[in-house]
């Protein structure tokens, strides 16, 4: 128990130094699993991205994690939904865009689409170079919480 209470002081004065420090951005990625150590960043935070895909299981753990935030009093209207790996025929998902900010109750700040072509580069070690298009379906803008430059 005492070595519990200890990584909690540890990782909440490696928040508290960080924010005093002069960055823009402070990017923490955490673990899928809630426990103490991981809940304090995220109590800190000013923004919270909750990155998913388009499967039930991952729509259910998002829905659970959701669930315990709220349990620590973390203001929903921190968190933003990125939508990762979408086909762009988002009929061939399991789930669809609309299904999953409906079981959520948020939209989707943003969507990744899967490039099969850069995936597929990848996977046989060739060059790939991506143009701009049709992936982004929306621009990432100005993130609150985020000074201006």
């Amino acid at each position: 128990m005492e070595a519990a209470r200890l990584d909690c002081e540890i990782a909440e004065a490696i928040m508290d130094n960080l924010r005093r420090c002069d960055y823009d951005l402070i990017l923490v990625d955490n673990c899928n699993t809630l426990k103490d150590t991981t809940v304090i960043p995220l109590e800190k935070s000013d923004l919270i991205l909750l990155i998913l895909s388009l499967d039930t299981s991952t729509v259910q753990d998002a829905r659970n994690f959701l669930d315990v935030l709220s349990e620590f009093r973390i203001d929903k209207s921190n968190i933003r939904m990125v939508i990762n790996q979408v086909p762009l025929d988002d009929q061939k998902c399991e789930l669809g865009i609309s299904h999953v900010a409906r079981i959520l109750t948020m939209e989707p700040t943003c969507i990744i689409h899967t490039n099969q072509d850069a995936r597929s580069f990848a996977n046989v070690g060739k060059q790939h170079q991506v143009t701009k298009g049709p992936c982004f379906q929306k621009k990432s803008e100005h993130l609150p919480g985020q000074q201006s430059r």
